[in-house]
């Protein structure tokens, strides 16, 4: 069951205490850092900041650093173009390799996530990357930064959409977005979401993945997330899941495949009377965050009822179908504050 509050909602972040932000700032550009021990800004990213470009994904590291992806054109510091992804280890920003390729010089990194080894899985709208030495590694929209070699590596040929969401457990890599199958010469067939074997170097289907059937609604996904139990939790601007009904939220369970979860984050049409008159194609998951201690995922979008334009943007899930208010489950939050 979800608890619902108003307002249309695109970005969760729990538990941590910096944020960077993808619009202008003064004086740096793009970027700026809110420190958590006090209730001001502050911008620490070398001026003049990230300049021509827009940020796009965030990833604390284990070592420290804050890894940063951008859209095609962004400059960090100002200083020479290091292909979209760099890395900031609180004095400069670090190049990843030579940087990321596009067709047309176009890329954007829009996910990024990392392994307990500290390797790194990127994943976007690109065509490959370049290594330091010169050699150039074909993915398609996702990649791996080794932490030992400092070289890019594939994942096999990659896939062949755009990838929105990352999430990792283990030795099984998942991956969200707008793609249907991987690249290369005999395909496998995986609709918007799928996963990659860390341990085999392969790709795998989750059944018949998620998508729409509605015309407007593109069956994209935007958000992952991984439960308590190892179920992975999917979002986007979906109406189904292993080809049954789901509304923008779905929920995978390695060994049982696909559930709607209670029926899922519908919007509803409302007439001037306040009567419903149906559900709606609009319903649109942006971001998730599950919350480890307390078992609780929350999600956030455009969904609820609405006459016009979406009036509840924010969910709870419980496992154990109960309520609260949310202004309660924020101060339930053991030690991890929710930025929205």
């Amino acid at each position: 069951m979800f608890a619902i509050m108003n307002q249309k909602i695109k970005s969760l972040w729990m538990g941590l205490t910096a944020l960077l932000m993808g619009w202008h700032t003064t004086p740096a550009q793009n970027s700026c850092f809110f420190p958590g021990d006090t209730s001001r800004w502050e911008s620490r990213f070398a001026m003049p900041g990230i300049t021509t470009g827009t940020v796009y994904s965030l990833l604390p590291s284990q070592d420290g650093s804050l890894l940063i992806g951008t859209s095609t054109t962004a400059r960090f510091g100002g200083d020479t173009y290091l292909g979209s992804i760099a890395r900031w280890d609180g004095a400069r920003y670090r190049p990843l390799g030579t940087g990321l390729y596009g067709l047309s010089g176009s890329m954007t990194i829009y996910a990024m996530v990392e392994d307990a080894a500290g390797n790194v899985y990127v994943g976007g709208m690109f065509t490959g990357a370049t290594n330091p030495g010169g050699g150039v590694v074909s993915s398609r929209n996702i990649i791996k930064w080794d932490i030992a070699s400092q070289q890019w590596e594939a994942l096999a040929l990659g896939l062949n959409g755009s990838v929105h969401a990352l999430a990792i457990d283990g030795d099984t890599l998942y991956v969200g977005g707008t793609f249907t199958q991987t690249e290369g010469g005999s395909p496998i067939p995986m609709s918007k979401v799928g996963r990659w074997r860390v341990d085999t170097g392969s790709w795998e289907a989750l059944g018949a993945g998620v998508g729409s059937t509605t015309p407007g609604l593109n069956g994209q996904v935007h958000a992952l997330a991984i439960g308590n139990g190892g179920e992975l939790f999917v979002g986007g601007a979906i109406n189904q899941a292993g080809g049954q009904p789901a509304y923008s939220i779905a929920r995978w369970t390695p060994g049982s495949g696909w559930d709607d979860m209670s029926g899922g984050l519908p919007s509803f049409a409302i007439d001037a009377n306040g009567v419903p008159t149906g559900v709606s194609s609009a319903s649109t998951v942006q971001s998730l965050a599950f919350h480890p201690g307390t078992g609780q995922l929350y999600a956030g979008g455009y969904f609820g009822e609405y006459i016009g334009s979406a009036s509840i943007a924010l969910a709870a899930w419980y496992h154990s179908e109960q309520l609260a208010a949310f202004r309660d489950l924020m101060r339930k939050a053991p030690g991890g504050e929710l930025l929205v």
